[in-house]
């Protein structure tokens, strides 16, 4: 077996650690809407992997649009709703992005549409040019809820479609403030709510530890194979 071969199997063995290791993570059941590829067990769509996105360059991303739809119970009750947005690739591995909620989150849910689309954006690239896979993925932390992912896009820096899937509306999206900006007082995140959920799901340090394991292997297969 070729070296090359095998290195692209252990970022396959890392990718799926990291996937199986985030969706012990997930609180609230999620669902996905028609024509949307997302991996419900964790939330996960990558838009550049085997055979995806050959001709999309991820350092071209600079956010990600999700659209999701939720009862309107939920959306309207004053139980805690909200979860996580984040990323998963060779660079970033499985890390969070940014928390969102009906209060207290720089990204917020608006408590009147039961349909609506969560936007994160960023100054700088998120991803690099020579990512073997690159997605993001959306969790429901509310414990018993449920959540449909109708669509997922990412964004060029102008806010423009790079790659989609299932239905996406861009049109008066819930988006975070730019990292540059400072969001006004009145809508500054609290702290000490030990009624939330932590923002740390745990889920980073077992995919890079599990990540790290797998890599070490790979590279004991190919000292055999100079032998």
């Amino acid at each position: 077996m070729k070296i090359k071969k095998i290195i692209a199997g252990v970022a396959a063995s890392a990718l799926a650690v990291s996937t199986m290791a985030a969706a012990a993570f997930a609180v609230g059941t999620l669902t996905a809407g028609d024509g949307c590829e997302v991996d419900v067990s964790s939330g996960q769509w990558l838009f550049k992997g085997d055979g995806i996105g050959a001709d999309i360059n991820p350092a071209d991303v600079y956010g990600v649009a999700i659209q999701i739809t939720v009862d309107e119970a939920l959306i309207t009750g004053e139980d805690w709703l909200g979860g996580g947005i984040g990323v998963n690739s060779n660079s970033t591995q499985w890390a969070n992005l940014d928390e969102f909620g009906k209060a207290d989150k720089a990204i917020l849910l608006d408590t009147t549409k039961t349909t609506q689309t969560l936007t994160y954006t960023s100054e700088e690239a998120i991803f690099t040019a020579d990512e073997e896979y690159a997605g993001f993925w959306l969790q429901d932390w509310a414990d018993g809820t449920a959540m449909t992912i109708d669509g997922m896009a990412a964004l060029a820096a102008d806010g423009s479609v790079i790659a989609q899937t299932g239905t996406v509306d861009l049109g008066g999206a819930a988006e975070e403030p730019a990292e540059s900006e400072t969001p006004a007082e009145s809508e500054a995140p609290t702290t000490g709510d030990t009624s939330k959920p932590s923002t740390n799901t745990g889920a980073e340090g077992i995919a890079v530890a599990a990540g790290v394991a797998v890599l070490a292997a790979g590279a004991a297969v190919v000292a055999k194979k100079r032998k």
